[in-house]
This record gives C-alpha cells, sequence and structure tokens, in this order.
C-alpha cells in the first residue's frame, strides 16, 4: 500500500526522465532512501590551448571617458536555477555573469579574448543498496583575458552547465549564484575576478529529510581557476 501511494503521490519524478514505469520492489525498504556520503571529483577534460596575447594588437587608441577599468561590474545574472526537480533548465539563454569594466556591458566591447574555458565535476549519491541514486556532472566555464585599448583583463559568459540522473525517489534542485566580482589586479592593471557558487539540495521522499551542500569556483580575467 505504502510503494502504491507513493507512487501516485510522487510519480512525476524523475529517473532519467524515462524509467517510471521501471518500479522496484526494494522502494518499499528504507534502505533505499538512504544516502551515503558522496562521491565528489574533477572530471579531466580535454586541454584548451590557449592563443597568444602578444599576438592581440588593440584596434582603438582612446579609451571613451565613460568606462572606469578599475571599477569591476556583473552585468549578467546574479542569481539562477540549473536544475528543477531532477530535470536540467531547458533554456540557458542569457544564464551567466561576467566581470567586465564599468561602462562597458557588453563582451563584445572588448578585444584580445582567449579561447573559452571549462571545469568538469561529478557528484554521486548512493542508497542503502550500493545503487547510484543521483548522478550530478557539470561544467564550469567562462572567457578570460578580454582587454580594452590593451588594457585590463577581463571575464564573459561565465555559467553552469548541468548534466543530471535521478533515480525516482529523490529530487534534485540545483542553483547558481554569482558573488560580487572584484578587482583582483591593480589600477592601472585591474584584472576582473568573480566567485561562483553551486548550491544544491537533495530530498529522499522517505524519510522527508534533505541534503544541502555548495562548491564555490574563484575564476579570473587572467586565467587563474580555483575550487575553493
Amino acid at each position: 500500500m505504502l510503494s502504491l501511494m507513493l507512487f501516485l503521490s510522487l510519480g512525476t519524478n524523475t529517473y532519467a526522465s524515462s524509467n517510471l514505469h521501471s518500479f522496484d520492489s526494494r522502494m518499499n525498504d528504507p534502505k533505499w532512501y538512504q544516502l551515503s556520503q558522496p562521491s565528489v571529483r574533477e572530471i579531466t577534460l580535454a586541454k584548451v590551448q590557449s592563443s597568444s596575447v602578444s599576438k592581440c594588437a588593440s584596434t582603438h587608441t582612446v579609451l571613451p571617458s565613460d568606462i572606469d577599468l578599475s571599477d569591476i561590474v556583473n552585468y549578467g545574472k546574479i542569481a539562477w536555477d540549473i536544475i528543477i526537480k531532477g530535470q536540467p533548465v531547458l533554456d540557458f539563454t542569457g544564464l551567466e555573469a561576467n566581470a567586465l569594466p564599468k561602462g562597458e556591458s557588453t563582451w563584445q566591447g572588448l578585444e584580445c579574448w582567449e579561447a573559452p574555458q571549462a571545469r568538469a565535476y561529478q557528484i554521486i549519491y548512493k542508497n542503502g543498496f550500493g545503487m547510484e541514486v543521483v548522478k550530478f556532472n557539470y561544467k564550469v566555464v567562462y572567457s578570460f583575458g578580454g582587454r580594452v585599448n590593451g588594457m585590463g583583463r577581463y571575464l564573459a559568459h561565465v555559467s553552469v552547465i548541468p548534466d543530471v540522473k535521478v533515480l525516482w525517489g529523490f529530487s534534485l534542485n540545483a542553483n547558481v549564484t554569482a558573488e560580487t566580482p572584484l578587482n583582483s589586479g591593480s589600477s592601472v592593471d585591474p584584472v576582473g575576478q568573480i566567485q561562483l557558487d553551486v548550491e544544491y539540495t537533495l530530498v529522499p521522499f522517505i524519510p522527508l529529510s534533505k541534503v544541502q551542500e555548495k562548491q564555490s569556483f574563484v575564476m579570473r580575467g587572467d586565467g587563474f581557476f580555483q575550487k575553493l
């Protein structure tokens, strides 16, 4: 009776979005909902070769008076969802942050951008049967090195791209927060810096408890990247 009630009331949850019909008798057992400590690791990606900034010549000679190179601003998003009820957000258009000089609100106004970079991470939770009930992969992506008249180094297209599989009986939500950007360089040689926080909430339906975790990352306009 319990399993039937759960199936009827919670049947909108996903197991990779297509396996709701695969009802497992072990779902009656509390071990199904017991979560182990997560396995968290970085996934090695093919290295993207950066261009040589020394070959990048400025196409402008005069700095517009309304641009303040040392005042770093995020003209993008401050916070956004990436996973809702076990499903990635369908449209990621505009879901990104940046660290640009005040007065220049788009990356197109800068030059000398390096090749886009990405770092990938994986979080796996297993239940009491040793089954993977949540596999949460995501990439932190960003472009760096943008300059104004050959000055400064800034960030654009800073975002998080998820890929997730969630077994029936669990709900996963995740969001991203971009902290206020800052200048990690000097007033004459500014370097934009921003911190992204990836926060997720995992809830097993029985018992009604939840896991909340956060992973934070710092990236800079000179290409520096660090997981905190």
